[in-house]
């Protein structure tokens, strides 16, 4: 009996074409992603109050045991951190201002060397960025945050990013956290790194392996007959 080699019809699909379409992302074991949400900012002075590990949310922090991240302000928007210096903040001084939170671009490496030597804003004076080289996008989704915070679950820094949209002005009700995601051994992340990978769907994989085994076939017999 002849057994079919899977990965020499895996070959030849790709190289006649078949289509290998994604599911739905697989997480990688140490990275944690929330998946889409949309998290409302208000435009208050408390805002909102965010659990990044269990995914809770509120507009207090006794609401939100365990709290990680706090987006706020009615004037601006403006970013709170929960501990230590050393335990949580915000990726801030690559802009026009050393006490900033910046819109980091995707790939940026959010790590305890951020953004190239440890400079994390925490407490009052993580206001956003409105000016200079890494000034958030208005009216748009292109706003990244890098972020630490202590990992209750774990006892570990973590290190994070997060994705903002913002309307017209920071202090626009338009604003919503869109994403997250952290890295749970301590070690960095890069923005956008949702630890996915791409596999390929079931009945398209199938028929992709059908195509090619068609293909192995047709090739074989034209080596067959070269050879006879």
């Amino acid at each position: 009996m002849k057994y079919l080699d899977f990965r020499s019809s895996t070959v030849f699909a790709l190289a006649t074409g078949a289509s290998f379409a994604a599911l739905p992302a697989t997480a990688d074991a140490q990275i944690v992603y929330s998946g889409p949400v949309s998290i409302q900012i208000p435009v208050t002075t408390a805002g909102i109050y965010i659990n990044v590990v269990t995914g809770a949310s509120g507009a207090t922090p006794s609401a939100v045991p365990g709290w990680d991240i706090n987006p706020f302000s009615s004037t601006t928007l403006s970013w709170f951190g929960t501990n230590t210096l050393a335990q949580t903040g915000y990726v801030r001084g690559g802009g026009s201002s050393a006490t900033l939170v910046d819109n980091l671009a995707l790939g940026t490496i959010v790590s305890a060397s951020s953004p190239g030597t440890p400079n994390y804003a925490t407490g009052p004076n993580g206001a956003s960025e409105t000016t200079g080289a890494t000034a958030f996008n208005l009216n748009s989704s292109s706003n990244y945050v890098g972020f630490r915070f202590l990992n209750e679950t774990t006892g570990l820094v973590n290190y994070g990013w997060l994705q903002v949209q913002v309307g017209a002005t920071l202090n626009n009700a338009s604003r919503f956290i869109l994403g997250w995601a952290f890295e749970t051994s301590g070690a960095g992340i890069a923005v956008g790194d949702t630890g996915a990978v791409a596999v390929p769907e079931p009945g398209t994989y199938l028929a992709g392996l059908a195509a090619g085994a068609i293909a192995l076939r047709a090739w074989r017999r034209r080596k067959a007959a070269q050879a006879a």
